[in-house]
């Protein structure tokens, strides 16, 4: 599958899944907006994924919570054109249930939201 025209905006991006989510986005054609609460882990996934042909924007936002959120929502949309496909990653830990107890969903999600970027940093630009 290929996402081509998309933007993926990912947040974790910085390590673990969330990074191997961005760079698998990257892969496909996607631009990808790279969330993560450090920005210095989130700079480098953006470095790799220019370094190998694709285009990305770093985004240092926390999305547990609503400012968080918004700070992704607002950072993508401030240059903006198209749809954008968007992906979290689990962020923080919870306990486990009891045994015999339900088990929460966990909390991912994918969602589409408003347009994307115009403006990406790509190999030989400076990025925004």
């Amino acid at each position: 599958m290929r996402f081509d025209d998309k933007v993926a905006l990912v947040s974790g991006a910085g390590s673990g899944i969330g990074r191997a989510t961005a760079l698998a986005f990257a892969r496909h054609g996607a631009r990808v907006a790279v969330a993560d609460l450090d920005r210095g882990k989130a700079d480098a996934v953006v470095a790799e994924i220019a370094a190998k042909g694709g285009a990305a924007i770093t985004i240092a936002a926390d999305a547990a919570t609503p400012d968080g959120i918004e700070a992704m929502i607002g950072a993508r949309s401030a240059r903006s054109a198209a749809s954008t496909s968007c992906t979290t990653t689990p962020s923080g830990s919870r306990p486990c249930p009891r045994a015999g107890a339900a088990s929460p969903a966990p909390p991912i999600s994918t969602r589409r939201c408003g347009p994307t970027p115009s403006s990406w940093a790509s190999p030989g630009s400076s990025g925004p």
